[in-house]
């Protein structure tokens, strides 16, 4: 089958299943040739060690087989940390990353950042209740959706 044409398709786990288990022999047979404390021998023990969680995907449907859309998302954030003097304390941190989630989240599930954020602020002060805060989180989020754990496709972050 020529390449370019396969990779325009989208493999199924059927597909992927024997690849990943090809490529976990492998991985198997080579740490014996090589330091295990070595730069590839470590590379090869993570694969071996977290295969079950490197291969979820092929369980549940709803993960992604990388996190390359997300990496992609907080790109800006990664680049942009560099501007916020205000980070100069491990509190100031924490908050930049709590609003930067709550941002992104409401990006992701389809919502207004803004209206959300003023939503939450008002609200916050008189939480007091498990269900007063998961009332809160809810605002962050779409209705209930068994795909949710998958990429939003059109989810475009400005």
């Amino acid at each position: 089958m020529d390449w370019s044409v396969r990779t325009t398709k989208l493999l199924t786990g059927e597909e992927i299943a024997p690849s990943m288990e090809a490529i976990k022999q492998w991985c198997g047979w080579k740490l014996k040739e090589v330091l295990p404390s070595s730069t590839i021998g470590n590379a090869l023990s993570y694969f071996i060690n977290e295969y079950a969680e490197l291969s979820g995907f092929l369980k549940d449907g709803r993960y992604e087989i990388d996190n390359g859309w997300i990496e992609r998302i907080i790109k800006r954030f990664a680049i942009g940390r560099k501007n916020w003097l205000f980070c100069d304390t491990v509190e100031g941190a924490k908050s930049s990353s709590i609003l930067y989630s709550i941002v992104l989240t409401a990006k992701l599930n389809g919502k207004n950042p803004f209206t959300v954020l003023t939503e939450i602020l008002k609200q916050l002060p008189t939480a007091n209740t498990i269900d007063d805060y998961e009332k809160l989180a809810e605002l962050l989020l779409s209705p209930p959706n068994p795909q949710s754990c998958q990429k939003k496709e059109g989810a475009i972050i400005h």
